[in-house]
């Protein structure tokens, strides 16, 4: 359901043309390499909206600990942020704000849901140092 709605809100949203000015400020940054751009096909763009919307609030949601969320959801946002610049290198274009708000809103969602949820990684975790081991 996380997913779910956070790509209907990155994909509504871009829809609208919401994210034009934003994209279209980060685009002005790579123009200093002064290449000839090929748009990244939309495709693509929309695989990065999905696997942020879905994969983030998953591994955070399988992950035992409020500082394991905290770390995945960073992460997660790091390893999309990471591939800015590479895509820039290679000359490719591609609008970076639906992505990053379907990762950013989907960790959102999963993080106050973890919170006001007890989540059956965290029972295991429990469970497992009181008889002592490590989690």
């Amino acid at each position: 359901m996380i997913g779910t709605m956070s790509c209907g809100l990155a994909l509504g949203l871009g829809a609208l043309g919401v994210w034009n000015q934003a994209n279209e400020i980060g685009f002005s940054w790579w123009t200093a390499l002064g290449t000839e751009w090929q748009e990244v096909p939309k495709w693509v763009e929309l695989g990065f909206v999905i696997s942020l919307a879905f994969v983030t609030p998953t591994l955070m949601l399988y992950s035992p600990s409020l500082w394991r969320k905290w770390a995945m959801w960073m992460g997660m946002m790091i390893l999309y942020v990471v591939w800015i610049p590479v895509l820039a290198l290679a000359a490719w274009r591609m609008g970076m704000m639906a992505p990053l708000m379907a990762g950013l809103w989907s960790g959102l969602c999963a993080m106050i849901f973890a919170s006001r949820h007890e989540l059956p990684c965290d029972v295991l975790m429990e469970q497992n140092e009181v008889r002592g081991g490590r989690a």
